[in-house]
């Protein structure tokens, strides 16, 4: 799947991250690495900026620490919040299918090779 869900809901609050083609397998398996999970974590924080920027949605963003992962370290996490008691599923659905895009745009628009492969570095 294009998301992970991080925790469990609770109340209004949902903790998720996207997880880019490049790194579903590896994902799906259980097998990433202290170094994709940083990867990850690069990765959503510029997904959230650009969703940010663009303005059609918009979700916060919010750092892990104890959220067990290979090699230690935080888990970068997108955040949706509901607080208007009128949010239906489509509109949560609209978010993500935003995000979903702009994800596959920053995948696209990555230097040949930075998200192509396992391993590939989603810094600039």
């Amino acid at each position: 799947p294009e998301f992970e869900l991080l925790t469990a809901p609770e109340t209004n609050m949902f903790l998720y991250r996207y997880i880019p083609a490049c790194h579903r397998k590896l994902h799906g398996e259980g097998g990433l690495s202290a170094a994709d999970n940083r990867q990850l974590n690069v990765f959503n924080e510029r997904l959230q900026k650009l969703q940010y920027e663009r303005g059609r949605t918009f979700v916060s963003r919010t750092t892990l620490f104890h959220r067990p992962q290979p090699g230690g370290g935080p888990t970068l996490a997108l955040r949706a919040v509901i607080t208007n008691p009128f949010t239906t599923e489509a509109h949560m659905e609209a978010v993500l299918a935003d995000q979903a895009t702009l994800a596959e745009e920053l995948e696209e628009a990555a230097p040949e090779g930075e998200v192509a492969h396992h391993g590939g570095v989603y810094a600039r």
